[in-house]
């Protein structure tokens, strides 16, 4: 999976009925389980980041820190200064914190920083915050979501046609989790142990 965090161009999403026309950006990639997740519009919460913890230090006129700094940084090319503290975790890691939330603060790539003109040095982002709580086991979510959704369905129909007996229960129970499904259009599918 060769995409960036933040890239909106090569992964062939067109337009979608009741959608903005805004670009799509990925925000996420489970490499492991070949998933990429993307998000609309340029200023998504999941693709903002609040900071980042950088690794591989490079200082060019100073020892490493020791106490917090104020300066700015960049963690793309042509990218505005943005003004943000820098504070040591240890010898090895600093964690930077912005002002304002950035777009698109990808792992892997540089973050330099800056005092005006003058580079002060830079690092390797090893991790971005981005003040959003996401759950890593997507098939998980969609697949508790999607048994809401169908259980909620189920529980109206119950009550609007009285009870049924436990064999009828469970066999609609079942079936809501079978590909064509009637409470859920195309059903979901179980996981394969």
């Amino acid at each position: 999976m060769y995409h960036t965090l933040g890239q909106r161009k090569g992964f062939g999403i067109g337009g979608m009925k009741d959608s903005s026309e805004d670009p799509w950006y990925v925000v996420d990639k489970d490499v492991a389980n070949n998933i990429l997740v993307v998000a609309q519009g340029h200023e998504h919460p999941r693709l903002m980041s609040i900071g980042l913890i950088a690794q591989q230090l490079h200082w060019v006129d100073r020892l490493p820190l020791t106490q917090p700094l104020r300066c700015t940084v960049k963690t793309r090319y042509r990218q505005q200064d943005i003004p943000c503290t820098v504070t040591p975790l240890d010898a090895e890691r600093i964690e930077v914190r912005f002002d304002e939330p950035v777009a698109a603060v990808t792992p892997g790539q540089s973050a330099v920083f800056y005092q005006g003109d003058i580079c002060l040095g830079g690092g390797i982002i090893e991790q971005a915050y981005t003040g959003v709580t996401v759950a890593k086991n997507y098939y998980d979510i969609t697949l508790a979501m999607a048994g809401i959704s169908q259980a909620a369905r189920l529980v109206q129909q119950l009550a609007h046609e009285g009870q049924m007996d436990g064999e009828a229960f469970h066999t609609s129970l079942n079936s809501l989790f079978a590909d064509g499904s009637p409470f859920y259009p195309g059903g979901v599918r179980r996981r394969r142990a």
